[in-house]
């Protein structure tokens, strides 16, 4: 299965939970997820934020997401 997320720049946190719900429902099956996040500061060897801002609680659920 294929996904493509798209979340606008200073949205809030919300098209993340709801992301957060549609892959726990489809966890079963083989999924790629791409798209555009506008969260730029990740560290991806360790999954975790860069930044200690407004938008780290934005950052955290990404990384739930992917972990």
């Amino acid at each position: 299965m294929l996904g493509v997320f798209y979340r606008l720049p200073n949205n809030d946190f919300k098209p993340l939970e709801d992301t957060k719900l549609v892959l726990n429902e489809i966890s079963k099956s083989d999924l790629i997820l791409v798209g555009d996040f506008n969260l730029c500061s990740i560290d991806w060897s360790n999954v975790r934020a860069l930044e200690n801002s407004a938008k780290a609680s934005y950052y955290q659920i990404l990384c739930r997401i992917i972990s």
